[in-house]
């Protein structure tokens, strides 16, 4: 039996007779086959892919906003009689610095006060509070980058810090919509 370079002898299976294959390449036809099966996966995987990518910008996003809050509630906890003193002594009733909650009619007193003031990003880094992203980067005007595009900073953005008056616990709320809307270039 001989063979030639391009040409392959095989047998049929239910009967002697010889059958010539090419084994040259593949046809136009099963090339095609591919093309269609690969771009019908890739029109179903990179939109989900994409999803994915923008999914995880703003989880990086939320991750970075609860950093930053956590940041400010342990700047105020562990500077509350300083900044106390700064607003102006204690917090009794409602006024420019200080947030109530409850009235109580019968002693005419209020409750729940805390005092309120407002910190950016930057000056929480200012204070020690905050650990910039610049890292070796010092070129960079941006100590805070937004996660969903670097050319913004959070710089800029507001956080409210609510104080307690009397068991030195606190809360932080950076407006995570002013974010979300793209406000985030510093002015």
């Amino acid at each position: 039996m001989s063979f030639d370079n391009d040409l392959i002898f095989c047998y049929d299976f239910y009967g002697d007779n010889k059958v010539k294959k090419d084994k040259r390449g593949f046809t136009l036809v099963e090339i095609l086959t591919v093309l269609v099966i690969l771009s019908i996966l890739m029109a179903v995987a990179v939109p989900s892919i994409m999803g994915i990518s923008k999914k995880l910008k703003i989880r990086g996003l939320e991750s970075k906003v609860e950093a930053i809050e956590e940041a400010a509630v342990v700047y105020a906890q562990n500077n509350s009689n300083k900044i106390k003193a700064q607003l102006g002594g204690s917090c009794k009733q409602p006024g420019s610095h200080c947030e109530c909650e409850k009235h109580d009619e019968a002693t005419n007193t209020w409750k729940d006060c805390k005092y309120v003031f407002t910190k950016t990003v930057d000056e929480l880094i200012e204070l020690g509070a905050y650990k910039t992203e610049k890292g070796n980067d010092l070129d960079s005007t941006c100590d805070v980058v937004d996660p969903r595009d670097a050319n913004y900073c959070l710089d800029c953005v507001l956080v409210t810090i609510k104080l307690d008056d009397d068991y030195k616990t606190a809360t932080a709320d950076l407006n995570i919509d002013d974010i979300k809307d793209g406000k985030t270039v510093c002015e």
